[in-house]
This record gives structure tokens, sequence and C-alpha cells, in this order.
């Protein structure tokens, strides 16, 4: 088990080493983080990290990460104002569909965050992010869900989704304009795991949250690579 992992170790840092000259130039590049939790008795509950830069400008990359006195500046009718352009951002980005077929957004709620932990918004916090929480009940029937996209998003998603508290292997990740793989809401009995496959203190690196995080590495550089493929495809 051990040298699988070196061996994985291995194939990864120089994957990562090599897109480093991708990285200075994305780096910039604002992304949408989404958490789809999924619980047996049919509720769930989806949480959207967002930028704000997306709702600031139509060409965010070009703005630097916001200040948390950006928001803690602002007054209550200039923070309705900015709740009310976050929400229509996610209503008119984000779309959720259960068995192929498109569902409203539940109600959402947003909560300022810190844009480095994800912890709510502190005195020490220097990147504002809003949080949009959103709440609802699988409807009857369905067995199957996606997140869609919206071609005028300006930016790219990750996606986690979890079922009764087991967490999909492999964060999604997905462009404007794009939907994501199916995720099956169908609960799958599993048998006990040997003790070598049991995940241990040595190997928390590999829980879903750890692919997720090097999936935020990767999608800055994966989106800009796709913009410039985009463009190039345009002028031809």
């Amino acid at each position: 088990m051990l040298q699988r992992h070196l061996i994985l170790l291995r194939t990864i840092i120089p994957l990562l080493l090599g897109l480093l000259p991708v990285f200075a130039q994305a780096h910039s590049n604002p992304s949408l983080t989404m958490e789809a939790v999924f619980e047996l008795d049919h509720s769930f509950t989806l949480r959207v990290n967002l930028d704000p830069r997306l709702i600031l400008s139509t060409q965010p990359a070009t703005l630097p990460p916001v200040e948390a006195q950006w928001y803690r500046e602002q007054s209550a009718t200039q923070l309705k104002d900015t709740e009310a352009k976050a929400l229509e951002y996610v209503t008119k980005a984000l779309g959720i569909r259960f068995s192929g077929t498109d569902v409203p957004l539940p109600v959402v709620t947003f909560t300022p965050i810190d844009g480095g932990t994800n912890v709510p918004l502190g005195p020490e916090t220097q990147e504002v992010h809003l949080l949009a929480e959103m709440r609802g009940q699988v409807p009857s029937g369905a067995t199957t869900f996606q997140v869609v996209l919206g071609p005028t998003a300006s930016a790219s998603m990750i996606l986690i989704n979890s079922l009764g508290g087991q967490s999909q292997r492999r964060p999604s990740v997905v462009f404007p304009g794009e939907t994501s793989r199916v995720f099956s809401l169908v609960p799958v009995v599993t048998t006990p795991l040997s003790q070598e496959a049991q995940v241990g203190p040595g190997k928390a690196w590999l829980s879903p949250w750890s692919l997720g995080f090097f999936g935020v590495l990767l999608v800055g550089a994966a989106y800009g690579m796709w913009r410039v493929a985009k463009s190039k495809r345009a002028r031809s």
C-alpha cells in the first residue's frame, strides 16, 4: 500500500511542478466550488464558495482578490445590493438537474467567509468570499443529480458530491456551458474494507477533500488553457 502511495506522489508532484508556469498566469482566475450534500432522508444542502470578483466585473480575472474591508465597510443598503447581485449571479450561472429534469434552485442565503480558510468572516480575514447555501428535498423518484454551469459564469467550477456522509472519490471540474457528470443518489451497499484498505492517519491526504485540494490547484490552469483554446477556435 505504501509503495502505491509513493507511486502516486511521484506522478502528482512532477505534474504540479510542470504546471507552475501556467499557475503563475492562471492563479488570478476566480473559480467556484460547490459542495452538494445529500442525506439518506432525501434532503440536500448545496454550498457554493463564491468569489466576489464574479459579481463585480464581467472580466473578474482582471481584478485582484477582494479584501475583507470591502465587505466590512458596506452599509446595510449596500449589503442588500451585494446580496442581490450575488443572487442574480447564482441563479444565472447555476442550474440543478434531477434524473434529467431541470429543477429551480432552492432559496439562497449568503454568508461572508474567509477566502483562504472558508471559516466565517473574522478580524484576521484578509480576503473575503461569499458562501451561498441552499437546502431542499430531492424530487420523488429522482435517482441522479447534475449541475449545469451557465455559459456566462466567467469561471470554472469544482463540484464535490456526497451521499449519506460518503463523498465522491473524484471531484468534478465543470467549465462554463457544460454539465457535470451524473451522480447517483441510490445508496450503495459496501462490504467492510480490509485492514490494508482502511484509511488511517498517514493516508488522510487521499481523502476526497484532499483530492479536491489538488483539483483547486489544477482548475485555474485548466480554465486558462480552456479559454485560450476557445479563443483560437473563435479566430479560426
